[in-house]
């Protein structure tokens, strides 16, 4: 591309890297110039972050924040707003594309400028014609999301749902004959638990005439586990019910041999299900409620996996797979037989993902970060998730979508010292429906800081009593961290390179001659402020000693470690490959190790903390914490508690305070996407 061109009304120069507008020529950095290629070159499309950085910079290690540098020089260059993005707009999360028009010349810029107009006008008039006789209007439905707006958000797993009028209906809870059917509305915030102790195969499906759910009900009938299809008449009005109003729902398929599941409504009196009696294969079967008559329907199909009827045109969307093939029909039921409309070959990601129609006309299914939509013309579309969230199933809520995710769910907890601390309530810090962890007091400020999956990668974030603002920008996951002394900066790990980051200013990487693994602590007792790390070297683990300012090692341990502490100059507590804590004595390059003995009967988590003046403190497997003495050798116990303060992650026994991560299990909920 050495042909000048021209964006709007600027010329771009891309042999000088310039460019012109009216009389004013603008210098433009070779690496913002490459983006801005990249993005031409794209003719519009969206290109994302991280395929950017690929072709401008390469194998080259940048700052996390270099391309947006970049992306703002370019927009400052051709008067661009970041909140208008006219030349260069940002898709969030997803990465960025070129808005503005592009021509090869100034004659065919003028050209296209004073012809706009008219062009313009010609142009609605044919579409709107043509769209008017060749296209019907259609759903609408998301081409892009920039939002996750959660509905439920509860430390329960929360799933199988279904749009019931202007609610979300779905089961609460993993545990059998104890899980609920619960109604939340959409629009507002009132729940209604509709029905209980229940034990559910699958997600729940609607009947609308009848207002009505059918799922598949597990039980034992003797010593034999097999599953019945069951009814739940829903209220006339969800919202106005109360917590006596349940309901109990009524088999109307029983139990035979073998398991029903995925019942979906085939007109008023009639359900399609699946039948698996333990051959590894899957029956289609209709059944006749009133008489109650069944009738075995053949396909070419294979094993059928997933099942979804459209209420109105009773068109079937199925997941199935033969030979570990998989593959999406859309089919209609034809004198007892399967006839298939349209197909597609799908991953075996499809394979764990519910069913949904989205309109008369598509359906949706979830792959691997991203929602996948297939029409009756056999058009196919894929639409990315700006997020890492596990996903199960998107619906359609008057033309907003509503996705099913799954997420592992940590929090940070706060507990004081003390012999009797499990009777002292725990505070939640920067509670959030994330992975929160590895919080961290920051030294001589009172704001605690934590790693947080929030803005969709690991990054870190600091609480106040005002807010939590995230503080690093990382391209990559932040894996573990320290603070400075003075709590003005952080020093962290992203993608096995070492980072370091004042806060209020960008983050700038430390050259180091190894790969870094973790850093376990800001060593602030030397001349030069020092880390202690865990570094790769020649494909061997060392415990490293490294000098932040004149950027070298000070001291080297072949020694792998899941976790160290410095306690004097030259000896270490460590805890080994094999679980039990290790003392290091390094002089004159030899290294002499030994058990610390009255540690062994203990089963320990792997994290412990040295604090000067204090000694060293470490947590069991059953919520104690301990501190052991460097100076006498001593061990006390400072504290039981519970499984609120699962893994301790940092202590201030000068405040009497310390955090621990606590795991709240695998949690699913429903979100809004925009």
């Amino acid at each position: 591309m050495l042909a000048p061109q021209w964006i709007n009304d600027h010329k771009v120069d891309w042999q000088r890297g310039e460019v012109t507008v009216a009389t004013q020529v603008k210098s433009v950095e070779p690496k913002a110039m490459a983006v801005l290629q990249v993005l031409v070159e794209a003719n519009g499309n969206v290109v994302t972050q991280q395929e950017i950085l690929n072709r401008v910079w390469k194998d080259v290690v940048v700052a996390p924040n270099a391309l947006q540098r970049c992306i703002a020089q370019l927009r400052k260059v051709f008067n661009d707003d970041a909140k208008v993005q006219s030349v260069i707009k940002t898709h969030p999360k997803l990465g960025y594309s070129l808005a503005a028009h592009v021509s090869q010349s100034s004659s065919e810029r003028l050209v296209t400028s004073s012809s706009f107009k008219l062009y313009t006008l010609i142009a609605f008039a044919v579409i709107a014609l043509v769209s008017g006789l060749l296209w019907p209007p259609q759903d609408k439905v998301a081409t892009s999301i920039h939002k996750i707006s959660m509905i439920t958000s509860d430390d329960v797993a929360q799933f199988g749902g279904a749009i019931v009028a202007d609610n979300i209906v779905f089961i609460e809870g993993t545990q059998p004959r104890q899980q609920r059917i619960v109604a939340k509305q959409l629009n507002g915030s009132k729940a209604q638990v509709l029905s209980d102790n229940l034990w559910i195969n699958g997600g729940l499906a609607v009947n609308v005439e009848q207002n009505a759910l059918y799922f598949s009900r597990l039980l034992f009938i003797g010593d034999t586990k097999c599953s019945e299809i069951a009814k739940l008449p829903l209220p006339q009005n969800i919202n106005q019910t109360s917590a006596t109003d349940l309901n109990y729902p009524e088999a109307v398929i029983p139990c035979v041999k073998g398991f029903y599941h995925q019942p979906q409504s085939y007109g008023t009196n009639q359900l399609l299900t699946l039948h698996h009696n333990g051959n590894d294969v899957n029956r289609l079967q209709l059944h006749d409620l009133i008489d109650g008559g069944v009738q075995n329907i053949s396909h070419q199909l294979g094993n059928l996996v997933v099942l979804s009827v459209e209420s109105e045109t009773k068109q079937l969307a199925i997941l199935s797979h033969q030979q570990e093939n998989f593959q999406l029909s859309l089919a209609q039921l034809i004198k007892g037989r399967v006839e298939v409309i349209q197909q597609w070959a799908v991953d075996d990601v499809v394979a764990q993902s519910a069913i949904h129609w989205i309109s008369a006309k598509e359906f949706a299914v979830v792959g691997s970060q991203s929602l996948e939509f297939f029409a009756q013309n056999g058009h196919r579309r894929s639409v990315s998730m700006p997020s890492r969230d596990e996903l199960f199933a998107v619906l359609n809520y008057d033309d907003r979508l509503v996705v099913e995710l799954g997420r592992e769910d940590w929090d940070v907890h706060q507990a004081s010292l003390g012999r009797d601390g499990s009777a002292i309530k725990p505070e939640v810090i920067a509670r959030s429906i994330y992975a929160d962890s590895s919080g961290r007091f920051r030294p001589k400020h009172a704001s605690i800081s934590v790693l947080s999956t929030r803005s969709g990668s690991s990054q870190l974030w600091l609480k106040s009593d005002r807010a939590t603002h995230q503080l690093t920008d990382s391209q990559f996951d932040v894996s573990s961290y320290v603070w400075s002394a003075d709590g003005q900066s952080v020093v962290y790990v992203s993608n096995d390179l070492l980072w370091t980051q004042v806060i209020g200013e960008s983050a700038q990487q430390i050259a180091t001659p190894f790969k870094v693994s973790s850093i376990y602590q800001w060593l602030s007792g030397d001349k030069n402020p020092h880390v202690l790390l865990n570094s790769i070297i020649d494909g061997h683990h060392w415990l490293v000693e490294f000098d932040l300012i004149q950027r070298v090692v000070t001291a080297k341990l072949d020694i792998d470690t899941q976790w160290a502490q410095r306690v004097e100059e030259g000896q270490y507590v460590i805890s080994a490959q094999d679980g039990y804590l290790k003392k290091l004595q390094l002089s004159n390059n030899e290294l002499a190790i030994s058990d610390i003995d009255k540690t062994r009967p203990l089963k320990l988590q792997w994290r412990f903390f040295y604090r000067a003046d204090y000694g060293l403190y470490f947590q069991d497997k059953h919520q104690n914490i301990w501190r052991w003495s460097n100076a006498d050798l001593s061990l006390e116990k400072v504290g039981h508690y519970d499984e609120k303060t699962l893994l301790m992650t940092d202590i201030a026994p000068q405040q009497g305070r310390f955090l621990s991560d606590v795991f709240k299990r695998k949690v699913r909920d429903f979100a809004f996407i925009d």
